[in-house]
């Protein structure tokens, strides 16, 4: 499929039957465990910014555009108006139109690819764009995305060795916009991170780790569900570690879909308390996957939460992700003495 950025046919952004066109499914939060395989681009891009939709950029010559910083929202960098508002929608009420008072910001960014990568599949990925996004990348159109706080991978098929010119053109309001109106601050842009990964074409694509306990917490067992690109049979070798202690290990062969199972005894459970994790790594001929699982059994059952057999009293608040000089695209550094805060007076929700 063809867009033009001149043109870009379709209203997406208005089209409730429309929110995804172009992306893939990829594990959520991927990390590769070699960094050579990923590229962040993260930092200063090109940026023109536009308070309504006729105003937007129609063409990728970007010599007169000023710049802006990613992650980032454009209200706080000097684009626009940070919006507060709770049960009032901030644009016209006509689902699910927008109209043209909607501002759009287009970012480019140039980044270079070694020839090393073209063996493989080469992945963009979106961590939280605000709300809808056109991408192309060296002028051939790669696809849209909504779903703003939710990851989004699109596929590099015109990728090139050397210089490569990424173009992305967002809408601060869409469709969706009608379904998150709550009170918040309205703000637009690329507010998480952009990133281009490198992984072998038959690769792990995802994994759902699951966990029993029949026989009391004794004994847990679990079961790794394991899902491939489907190129051809993957080897996979399964590892669990206890800090670096491997206490379970197995071999398969994914083909698309395949689960292996396994039990241990005497895991150390998981608490908010106690929080408990382990290693699993998965390994494969051309790239190891590593993330944390844990051991743990919630339910709801008599009117109560229980975790681990035990019932608990949950303490909450109705927090939402923002920083008073960066919006919604925060820090580790931000976030952490609010966590802090939050643990000191017995808040867990």
């Amino acid at each position: 499929m063809e867009v033009d950025i001149a043109n870009l046919g379709e209203r997406w952004w208005e089209d409730e039957s429309v929110t995804r066109v172009g992306c893939v499914d990829e594990m959520t939060g991927f990390q590769p465990s070699d960094s050579g395989q990923i590229l962040r681009l993260d930092g200063e891009w090109k940026f023109h910014w536009s308070p309504t939709v006729s105003g937007r950029a129609n063409s990728f010559e970007s010599s007169d555009w000023g710049e802006i910083q990613v992650p980032g929202h454009w209200e706080t960098q000097g684009f626009g108006v940070p919006v507060y508002s709770n049960i009032i929608y901030p644009h016209p009420k006509d689902p699910p139109r927008i109209g043209e008072d909607n501002p759009v910001g287009t970012y480019q960014k140039s980044f270079d690819v070694p020839e090393s990568w073209l063996g493989g599949d080469l992945l963009l990925r979106f961590n939280g764009v605000e709300s809808a996004a056109y991408v192309w990348l060296n002028g051939e159109f790669v696809g849209y995305i909504q779903d703003s706080k939710t990851q989004a991978v699109l596929p590099l098929g015109s990728v090139v060795a050397g210089e490569n010119l990424l173009t992305v053109q967002v809408f601060k309001w869409c469709d969706g916009s009608y379904l998150e109106d709550q009170d918040f601050w309205r703000l637009g842009g690329l507010f998480r991170g952009v990133e281009v990964v490198s992984r072998p074409k038959n690769r792990v694509v995802d994994f759902h780790w699951k966990t029993e306990f029949p026989n009391g917490f004794d004994q847990a067992e679990f079961e790794l569900d394991l899902s491939s690109s489907g190129f051809d049979d993957l080897g996979v070798k399964a590892e669990l570690l206890d800090e670096s202690t491997v206490v379970w290990t197995t071999e398969c062969v994914v083909s698309g879909d395949s689960t292996v199972s396994g039990t241990l005894q005497n895991p150390k459970l998981w608490t908010s308390e106690t929080p408990n994790l382990y290693q699993l790594r998965l390994t494969t001929a051309e790239e190891t996957i590593e993330r944390k699982v844990a051991f743990r059994k919630i339910e709801a059952r008599d009117q109560q939460l229980w975790i681990n057999g035990k019932s608990i009293k949950l303490r909450w608040v109705n927090r939402h992700e923002v920083d008073e000089q960066r919006g919604r695209a925060v820090t580790k550094e931000g976030m952490l003495p609010d966590i802090d805060l939050m643990k000191r007076v017995n808040v867990k929700s």
